[in-house]
């Protein structure tokens, strides 16, 4: 199998990894697509519980610019008038707000612009305004009303720090016994807006009885569910279902002259998510969907894929591996001409029939033992210290090698 082929396998898995990411790329942008991963009412939610219509058709007008903030409500910055919505709202929102979310609330209103508090459908509560006390319970509460004024007096009425005591609200909740509030919206004086047909209320949450400067913007079973005042050079309004601006009722339901009511003026409009628990950290992903970089990353993974095929697959075909052999052979570099060198690098001439018959006996220790080789051995010692007292350039080491060899060769060791 050649060098090409080897590779072949890794390019095949490199492949199907592609393909596999890219598969699972578009499985999850599907999902997405449809937004059912995200709560009800936001703006990214193209489902009938979402509000992606209202936001994209507000896209489409000419001279408008809409925006989504996923951040916390202080960190929308500018100060130019916009029109605010935060849609799908918890009405304990009314109550146990954060202070500093309603300041902000408050500081984007009296800077002109338009603040837009539309809650999730509320279901119905156990007690409320409309039940009817028992004639026990009016006889307990005077009695222990003497003591509750006694010890009122004492103390000092604490400020609710929320948005409906600074603003003057009172939310209640319809129970079973009350009904819904359902069926055609009640009268209103000088109405701002005008309607398709009826508007339908799927909450039990109403504003009870709201004293100006709040105004009454629409009723349903006789109750205020629309209601806005001035707040500076802006204005506040609270809408007491959100259904109005769900996709379903844009689908279904639609009040256009409602929605351009509850826009306003302003021509740039902004979509809070935060309080649906969509929020965004700035990121490096973040980061390249805003500054666009797409075709950057798109680029670098393909440089990173041209990079992995040259590393597998050459262009050029491999040069064959050269043979050691024939090549220390081609330069006079055999085993034998190796070792020969070997020896003229590191024993010294003179030395080298000492050395060699050192390494026989090293070797063949054993077979000194036996008859006639212990004789042969003792006449090499002699003849070697014979020439070592001769001097070196006297001295012979190929013809002392050879009568070594001549003397340990005249019987073979056994």
């Amino acid at each position: 199998m050649t060098a090409g082929r080897k590779h072949i396998p890794l390019l095949l898995a490199v492949l199907l990894a592609v393909a596999f990411a890219a598969g699972l790329y578009g499985l999850l942008a599907l999902r997405f697509a449809g937004g059912d991963l995200y709560p009800a009412y936001s703006t990214l939610r193209a489902d009938p519980l979402g509000s992606k219509a209202f936001h994209g058709a507000l896209e489409k007008l000419p001279g408008f610019s809409v925006s989504r903030h996923l951040q916390a409500l202080g960190k929308l910055k500018g100060e130019e008038p916009r029109t605010l919505f935060l849609i799908g709202l918890d009405a304990s929102f009314l109550d146990f707000a954060d202070p500093a979310d309603f300041k902000e609330l408050e500081r984007l209103a009296e800077g002109g612009g338009r603040v837009v508090l539309a809650f999730a459908p509320e279901g119905y509560r156990k007690e409320g305004p409309c039940d009817e006390p028992d004639q026990s319970d009016q006889s307990d509460q005077s009695d222990q009303s003497d003591q509750s004024d006694q010890s009122d007096q004492s103390e000092e009425p604490d400020e609710k720090p929320s948005p409906a005591g600074r603003w003057g609200l009172t939310p209640a909740y319809l129970t079973q016994k009350g009904g819904p509030l359902e069926g055609p919206p009640g009268a209103v004086v000088e109405a701002p807006f005008a309607l398709t047909g009826p508007l339908s209320v799927h909450t039990a949450l109403y504003f009870e009885a709201p004293a100006p400067p709040w105004r009454v913007a629409h009723l349903a079973g006789g109750r205020p569910v629309l209601i806005e005042r001035p707040f500076g050079k802006g204005s506040l309004v609270l809408l007491a279902d959100a259904f109005p601006l769900s996709n379903e009722a844009l689908r279904q339901e639609r009040h256009p002259g409602l929605l351009a009511w509850l826009v306003g003026e302003n021509r740039r409009v902004v979509f809070g998510e935060a309080h649906l628990g969509v929020t965004s950290s700035p990121g490096l992903m973040g980061l390249v969907r805003q500054y666009r970089l797409h075709g950057l990353l798109a680029v670098l993974g393909l440089l990173a894929l041209l990079v992995a095929w040259k590393n597998a697959v050459p262009l050029v075909p491999p040069a064959p591996e050269p043979d050691p052999a024939a090549e220390a052979a081609a330069l006079g570099k055999d085993h034998f001409t190796g070792l020969v060198n070997l020896l003229r690098r590191n024993i010294p001439a003179r030395e080298l029939p000492e050395v060699a018959f050192r390494e026989w006996r090293r070797s063949f220790g054993r077979e000194l033992e036996r008859e006639g080789n212990r004789e042969r051995a003792e006449r090499v010692e002699e003849l070697l210290a014979e020439a070592a007292k001769r001097p070196a350039r006297e001295r012979d080491p190929e013809a002392e090698f050879r009568q070594i060899v001549n003397i340990l060769a005249e019987r073979k060791l056994r």
